[in-house]
């Protein structure tokens, strides 16, 4: 069994997640050209309530992250590493992660997320009240059907920092 840990800063990095993060960042843009100076969650909130966000997530976990999906149901919890490892390097987070085979743990501790970041930078736009629960319902959704624990600490979002521990089931290790 193998620990790895890898440490990255946005300035090792040239840009965002494209497929994920730019395809809710057009969405959201083209909301608030469109509607006002609202950004797609609270939109989505006012027209069909907490349950039209939900739903929201619910679709782009389901439509979208079939590459976390088969990554997890191919190598086990590395699965986890080979996904947040392209895709946090392609998003330009700031972040640490570990994959601890032997304890069946992997973890992302978020330094700082270019999405929340970007906008607390955008003066103009009031985040949606709970934005980064996003994170929590769209790989939650994907893991726990798998047999994952999926545990995130959304606590100092608003300093665009979070953390996430997913844990395998018994039997999970692959080679």
């Amino acid at each position: 069994m193998t620990k790895k840990t890898i440490s990255r800063n946005a300035g090792d990095n040239k840009y965002l997640h494209k497929d994920f993060h730019g395809a809710l960042s057009v969405g959201i843009d083209y909301v608030h050209r469109n509607y006002g100076a609202s950004e797609l969650f609270k939109f989505l909130e006012s027209r069909g309530g907490r349950e039209a966000v939900e739903d929201f997530w619910n679709y782009l976990s389901d439509e979208f992250l079939g590459n976390l999906r088969t990554e997890v149901e191919q190598h086990g919890l590395r699965g986890c590493w080979l996904y947040w490892n392209h895709t946090l390097n392609e998003e330009a987070a700031d972040f640490t992660m570990e994959l601890d085979e032997t304890a069946g743990r992997f973890k992302i501790v978020m330094h700082h997320c270019p999405s929340m970041g970007k906008l607390l930078e955008n003066k103009h736009i009031e985040p949606y009240h709970d934005y980064c629960r996003h994170c929590d319902v769209l790989y939650r959704r994907v893991l726990e059907p798998l047999g994952y624990e999926f545990k995130i600490d959304l606590s100092d979002c608003r300093r665009a920092r979070c953390a996430v521990i997913i844990n395998s089931c018994a039997g999970d290790i692959k080679p």
